[in-house]
């Protein structure tokens, strides 16, 4: 029994030090983060509508085909978007 606390607490330890790693590895450039419509719907503040429309006409990051039945936008373009209309806002 006291072999199984130990193995517990050895996994728990081993999580902690690898969870900034982790996070590292998430917020690096070379693991791009897909954010899906719901996600890009609360980042900016925009209604589905609104956005395929922007997409239509070349005014939004297209999306990306995650399968069949899933697409997502990449989080660094739609930031990048966002930044180029504030930018555009104080000229």
């Amino acid at each position: 029994m006291k072999e199984v606390a130990s193995e517990k607490t050895l996994s728990a330890r081993r999580d902690v030090i690898l969870q900034p790693f982790f996070l590292t590895m998430l917020n690096s450039e070379m693991s791009p983060q897909v954010i899906r419509l719901p996600g890009v719907r609360h980042y900016t503040g925009l209604s589905r509508s609104t956005i395929y429309a922007l997409v239509r006409n070349n005014d939004f990051p297209k999306p990306l085909k995650l399968g069949p039945r899933a697409s997502g936008w990449l989080q660094a373009e739609v930031s990048q978007w966002l930044k180029a209309k504030t930018v555009q806002r104080d000229e």
